[in-house]
């Protein structure tokens, strides 16, 4: 409900439902509970320009996780991390939180986040100058997204994808482009996970 009250701009809302929430957590003491209302306060943050705070949260979410072995909850946490290194153009914090993230990814078959960590690294590597790197795997992306329905559901993330691709298209010849995009299209999610993995940027 708080989350959602942040996507409508309702920061009112969010700012009384998401505290109460996490607070509720904590008395009962459900970790997974606790690193989702942490997850949701830390949305919180950011929406209200708190970048420092959002980044406490999320940190004491990730340990929790961690320790809990709540992969899945984990896999956010390093996500919105790399939301906020990717936004503040922090590229190698980006690829380093992304390439962790796709390799819970990989262990789950989550397709969503896949989705989510190769546009992100797409950007990183078009932004490093690698942009034939970048366009494989938004076409992995695109791939997966159009078989399965996996999106990016944060408007930023997808604003960001909007303008590393452009960018990959105008460093690129037409027929580099082309090429690149069709092999991202044709890969195997293995494939694609593997291209993701490379430590290169």
């Amino acid at each position: 409900y708080g989350i959602t009250a942040i996507s409508r701009a309702d920061l009112d809302t969010a700012g009384t439902a998401l505290p109460e929430a996490l607070a509720l957590f904590r008395e009962r003491g459900d970790h997974q509970s606790v690193s989702s209302g942490l997850y949701g306060v830390a949305n919180l943050a950011l929406a209200r320009g708190d970048a420092d705070e959002a980044l406490r949260l999320i940190l004491e979410g990730e340990a929790i996780c961690r320790g809990a072995g709540d992969w899945n909850m984990l896999a956010t946490c390093l996500d919105m991390r790399a939301m906020s290194a990717r936004l503040a153009g922090d590229h190698a914090r980006t690829a380093v939180l992304l390439q962790e993230s796709i390799g819970l990814a990989r262990m789950l078959r989550d397709e969503y986040n896949f989705v989510y960590c190769a546009t992100g690294l797409a950007g990183v590597a078009t932004r490093s100058g690698r942009a034939e790197r970048g366009v494989r795997l938004f076409g992995a992306a695109r791939a997966v997204s159009e078989r399965t329905g996996a999106d990016v559901s944060w408007s930023a993330w997808r604003s960001l994808n909007e303008r590393d691709l452009a960018a990959a298209r105008e460093m690129l010849e037409p027929e580099t482009f082309e090429r690149a995009w069709r092999i991202g299209l044709a890969m195997t999610l293995e494939e694609a996970i593997e291209e993701a993995l490379d430590g290169r940027t």
